[in-house]
C-alpha cells in the first residue's frame, strides 16, 4: 500500500471516529431532552431535598421575623420591644412599661393594641409559644397581692397568655413560665437596668422537621 493510501486510511478512520462520536452525543441528547427536567428534579430531591426544604423554611421564618420587626418599627415600639433569634426560639421581648404598671399584673389599656398587632402575626403560624415573666430584684411589697417576684412574674405572664387566648390563640400552643428575678438581662444597679429586667418574653419555638 502506498504512502498516500496510508494517509487516506488514517484520515478516513479519524473522520469515521468523529462521526460516530458525534452520533452518540446527539443520540444521548435527543433521548435526554424529554426527561431532563424530571431528571434534574429527581436529582434535586435526592441530593438537595433537605437543603431546599431548609431554605424554604428559613425564608418563611425570615419573613415572619421581618413582619414583627416592621410592626415594632411602624408602631414606634423600638424603645420597649426587641426581637432576638437563636437556634431554638424567635424571642420578642416587651419591657415592663409597655404592658404593665409597676408592681401589678393588670395589662395597661394601651398594651392591648401592642398585643393585638403581635397576635395577628402569630396567628399565621402554628408554632408553640412560651410566655416568660421576669422582674427586677426589688422585693415585692410585704402583705401585697404577691408573695414574691416569682409570683409577680408568673401572674404577668399568665395575664398575657389569657389575653392571647381571648383573641383566638389556642391554649394548646401556650406555655407560661416564671423566672422571677433569676434571669436579669442586665445589672439591677441602675434604674434603666431594672426597667429592662422587668419584662415579658414571648418565644416562638422553631420546630425542626424530622423527615
Amino acid at each position: 500500500m502506498s504512502g498516500s493510501e496510508n494517509e487516506f486510511s488514517v484520515v478516513f478512520s479519524d473522520i469515521m471516529s468523529f462521526i460516530a462520536g458525534l452520533f452518540i452525543l446527539l443520540f444521548t441528547i435527543a433521548n435526554s431532552q424529554n426527561s431532563i427536567s424530571d431528571y434534574l428534579s429527581e436529582m434535586g430531591l435526592r441530593v438537595g431535598g433537605k437543603n431546599v426544604e431548609q431554605t424554604q423554611k428559613t425564608t418563611s421564618e425570615d419573613l415572619f421575623v421581618s413582619e414583627i420587626k416592621n410592626f415594632i418599627q411602624d408602631e414606634r415600639l423600638s424603645q420597649y420591644a426587641i426581637i432576638l433569634v437563636d437556634e431554638q426560639l424567635i424571642r420578642i421581648i416587651f419591657n415592663d412599661p409597655i404592658l404593665f404598671k409597676s408592681g401589678t399584673d393588670v395589662l395597661l389599656p394601651e398594651s392591648t393594641a401592642v398585643l393585638n398587632g403581635f397576635i395577628a402575626i402569630v396567628k399565621r403560624v402554628d408554632n408553640p409559644l412560651w410566655i416568660e415573666g421576669h422582674t427586677d430584684n426589688f422585693p415585692v411589697n410585704p402583705g401585697g397581692l404577691f408573695r414574691s417576684n416569682w409570683d409577680l412574674a408568673y401572674y404577668r405572664a399568665s395575664a398575657v397568655a389569657n389575653y392571647m387566648m381571648s383573641k383566638g390563640i389556642p391554649p394548646s400552643r401556650l406555655a407560661v413560665i416564671s423566672y422571677g428575678d433569676q434571669r436579669p438581662m442586665t445589672s439591677n444597679a441602675t434604674v434603666n437596668g431594672r426597667k429592662k429586667n422587668r419584662r415579658i418574653e414571648i418565644g416562638i419555638v422553631r420546630v425542626k422537621r424530622t423527615d
